[in-house]
This record gives structure tokens, sequence and C-alpha cells, in this order.
């Protein structure tokens, strides 16, 4: 899902997303609110990245965190990426951290 920017309409990213076999859903450009999914992730990050500088932690523990994090399907963003749980900061019981490969129905 994209806001529909001339990135994504071009004849590459067209052929991108064939040769990946995925659908790429637009919204409506220059209007934000109609892609509130996307906006909402921005938001989420920056807010995340503003406090791990005013705590002065390092940023790429709190990224692995926040990838790490399940999100609406139960799945965090690095488990749909590599197939299973990353090693973290926060403990996490072995047996989740083995491969477990979501439907992508759930997806499309």
């Amino acid at each position: 899902m994209s806001d529909g920017g001339s990135k994504f309409t071009s004849l590459d990213f067209s052929e991108f997303a064939r040769e990946w076999n995925f659908v790429h859903k637009t919204s409506g450009p220059y209007y934000p609110q109609s892609n509130g999914m996307s906006e909402r992730h921005i938001q989420t990050i920056k807010k995340t990245l503003k406090k791990a500088m005013a705590d002065h932690k390092y940023l790429h523990m709190v990224l692995l965190e926040k990838h790490n994090t399940p999100i609406i399907n139960g799945f965090s963003p690095a488990h749909l990426l590599m197939g299973c749980r990353l090693g973290a900061f926060v403990p996490v019981v072995p047996v989740f951290l083995d491969p477990v490969l979501p439907d992508h129905k759930e997806f499309c």
C-alpha cells in the first residue's frame, strides 16, 4: 500500500511488483488521511526515535525491538521478513525462535 506517488507508479516499480508477485494498492496522493496505516507507522517510528535519542539509547537496539514487536496479525515485521523471531534484549522462550511461516493469504 502506498500513496500513489510517482516512484510507486513508475514502470520499474510495476515490473518489480509483477516479478515479486505482489499487488500494489494505492490511496489518494497528497492526501495523508487516506493512507492512515502508513502515516501512523511513520508517526510511531518518529516518536520512538525521539524518545531513544532523549534517553541516550542506541538507535539500532530500539529499532530491533520495534521490528520484533508483533503487529495486528500477530507477527512482527522481522518475522514476516525473516520467517522467525529475532533474538533481542527482551527474554524470549527458545521455542518462539523456531521458524514458523505465516499464511500468506492473510496479507492479500
